[in-house]
């Protein structure tokens, strides 16, 4: 657990003193005209959980004009409303071509030797980064956009790259630890349903003698109170349908 006085060692910097950004395609050679196929990354190939479909594949030619091109190790950054605000971005570490282009709806930000391109990507979908975002975007409704101003000028407080690993092994094993915790929270929700459903089924078709069994009486706030707890059971198990579908 870091203190204080452990993070004294931190640089105070901007974000635009250790990256590039929107690097420019000349940097390939390639020729525009070759019928090479890259990876392309609609805004759906992209989720907020950092997780790219590289599946999608384009020729140089349909792709060299009016799309976001990038390179693998990039981390991109979407840029739109509501897209920005979700938190949709990725570290292309496992781009499938050595370059691609997508979505013109992108921030592309290349590391330095100075920042890990996994703790670039983790800033830049923290809380505090997106909420301060979203004050900054322009535009008409519907079609904000953040401007790159923001991106390059936000401050962050920059560990040496080898506590930047550490920081993410330590994320990335608490989040396990969550994840799981809500996998079993599920599946005992899941488990509870089937058996509700098998009881009414069984009572309803004779198979369980109900007869003579007192039922307890229940207060009024016990009964609301339960029925918070269903609704609230529900809500999740239904937020996290809702959002594997969209990524």
């Amino acid at each position: 657990k870091k203190t204080l006085s452990q993070s004294k060692h931190w640089d105070a910097t901007k974000l635009k003193r250790v990256v590039s950004f929107n690097p420019s395609k000349s940097e390939t050679r390639a020729n525009p005209a070759d019928e090479e196929k890259v990876v392309f990354l609609p805004m759906e190939n992209i989720s907020v959980n950092g997780d790219i479909d590289c599946s999608e594949k384009r020729t140089l030619s349909e792709v060299w004009n009016g799309f976001t091109y990038f390179r693998r190790g990039d981390v991109v950054v979407a840029k739109i409303t509501p897209c920005f605000e979700n938190g949709k971005g990725a570290y292309l570490k496992g781009l499938e071509s050595d370059f691609g282009f997508g979505t013109t709806e992108l921030i592309v930000l290349r590391p330095s030797k100075a920042i890990d391109g996994a703790f670039l990507r983790f800033l830049t979908s923290t809380k505090q980064f997106l909420l301060l975002g979203e004050q900054y975007m322009t535009g008409a409704a519907g079609q904000q956009r953040i401007p790159s101003d923001f991106v390059k000028n936000y401050p962050i407080g920059l560990p040496p790259i080898k506590e930047q690993r550490e920081i993410l092994e330590h994320i990335q094993e608490k989040s396990a630890e969550i994840d799981q915790a809500i996998t079993r929270a599920q599946r005992e929700i899941e488990l509870m349903r089937e058996y509700r459903t098998r009881l009414i089924s069984d009572v309803v078709t004779g198979q369980v003698d109900v007869r003579g069994i007192e039922v307890p009486e229940v207060a009024d706030e016990e009964l609301l109170a339960l029925e918070e707890d269903t609704a609230d059971a529900d809500d999740v198990i239904d937020d996290e349908g809702e959002m594997d579908e969209t990524d």
